[in-house]
């Protein structure tokens, strides 16, 4: 590297913390109690009136709360779920893990979320929900799929774990859809202290089921157990099972999870609540500083566009290579991370590829090629709350000298596909 462009560690991801969190985090310790209690209670309540819904439920992560979502529908066994391929496993695996079939649809690739305008030809008589993410942040236009979901009589489930900030119409996460979860992980918008996860709904009958999920399938829908009131020996005596008096808590209605968070992440995410806006008022300057940059270089790379009622906030940048360009993603990423700049890939990519996934039972769409272009063509870079302007000139110039060193080699790039994904290894029903 010339010397003149000494090598910063730009990461993909990095949580933003200070002392105002440690300090909450010790003051939920000084309180004496551990579990899920009154700072709990806070943070759903202020989340809930972030995003405006009825009923939420904090959880340990993202994947939980997704599980906890489409076990919560009670949905039959074998009933199927529209979902896109290119996805999060923890977004697909709960399909499976709850008995039902995914009808995989292919993305668009120009905003890499569900392909709406394609999915009506492939609902039939066994399809009962649609479950899609805002994919990286780009927004899903929940208000378009809301109308299909109607008209069909779908449920939608709406996978926010990447963003806590992409608005449809104006209106955060979770405005059109059933059920909406988030994700509080480590390298999220917001995190509580590396983890949790959080479901809303404006349903009851949802919110119970999800409740009692979360907490082993307790039958007890008295909030505050931790409190005099949840002790109270007349109230969990009322419980009967098979006709003995027994103690509602330690009564069961479904067979559940431990998917409980504890108090010290509840205190920790308070304060990063309060920082959220500002998070993401630095997300959106990173994007649109990238995002001005690789412009510049639109014959070499596709950038994700979206509509103008709807509006992002990025969890990462995707960026996809152009076809029939003078190099492969693989010498591009490889100067990237030399240059100590973390890239990732779009995730799975199509996930029906991965050898976890070679035996399930599912339908799929007519073509799934815009889920493979990205497996093979799409990475991700960082534009978290932690890179400051200086970072994104080091990327800009890091990209800037690839670019220049490939125009000044003349090397060509292969317009064939990879042999994994020639016709011949097209996917099959």
């Amino acid at each position: 590297m010339e010397n003149s462009l000494p090598i910063r560690r730009i990461l993909f991801a990095k949580p933003v913390h200070g002392a105002e969190e440690k300090t909450a985090v010790i003051e939920s310790l000084n309180t004496g109690w551990l579990g899920c209690g009154e700072y709990t209670l806070e943070f759903e309540n202020r989340f809930l009136e972030l995003v405006k819904k009825k009923h939420g439920v904090l959880v340990n992560s993202g994947s939980s709360a997704n599980l906890s979502a489409i076990s919560a529908l009670n949905l039959p066994k074998g009933s199927e779920v529209i979902t896109p391929a290119c996805t999060f496993p923890t977004t697909f695996n709960p399909i499976i893990q709850c008995g039902l079939t995914p009808m995989v649809c292919d993305i668009d690739i120009e905003t890499l979320n569900l392909d709406i305008k394609s999915i009506e030809k492939y609902i039939g008589p066994k399809t009962k929900a649609v479950f899609a993410p805002h994919a990286f942040g780009c927004p899903l236009d929940t208000f378009a799929l809301r109308d299909i979901c109607n008209r069909h009589n779908l449920y939608l489930v709406e996978d926010s774990a990447d963003t806590i900030g992409t608005t449809v119409n104006g209106f955060f996460s979770g405005k059109y859809s059933d059920l909406c979860t988030f994700s509080f992980y480590a390298t999220h918008h917001l995190t509580l202290a590396g983890g949790g996860g959080m479901l809303v709904t404006d349903s009851d009958e949802i919110m119970y089921n999800a409740r009692s999920l979360k907490d082993w399938g307790r039958a007890d829908e008295f909030q505050k157990y931790w409190t005099r009131e949840g002790e109270d020996f007349s109230r969990r005596f009322q419980h009967k099972v098979d006709g003995i008096h027994y103690d509602s808590k330690y009564t069961y209605d479904r067979i559940g999870y431990n998917f409980k968070t504890i108090e010290l992440q509840a205190a920790f995410g308070l304060v990063q609540l309060k920082r959220l806006a500002e998070f993401n008022r630095i997300r959106k300057r990173n994007v649109d500083y990238m995002m001005n940059f690789l412009r510049e270089y639109s014959e070499l790379f596709q950038l994700p566009k979206w509509d103008s009622h709807l509006e992002p906030s990025l969890l990462s940048l995707p960026i996809t290579l152009k076809e029939n360009i003078p190099f492969e993603r693989y010498e591009l990423l490889e100067h990237l991370e030399n240059h100590g700049i973390q890239i990732r890939l779009l995730f799975a990519g199509n996930i029906l590829r991965h050898e976890a996934y070679k035996n399930i039972v599912y339908r799929k769409a007519d073509s799934l090629k815009n889920s493979d272009r990205v497996m093979k063509d799409s990475f991700l870079i960082g534009i978290h709350q932690g890179i400051d302007e200086d970072d994104l000139d080091y990327m800009c110039k890091v990209f800037k000298k690839f670019i220049d060193t490939q125009a000044s080699s003349g090397s060509s790039r292969s317009s064939q596909v990879q042999s994994s994904f020639d016709e011949k290894s097209e996917i099959s029903l």
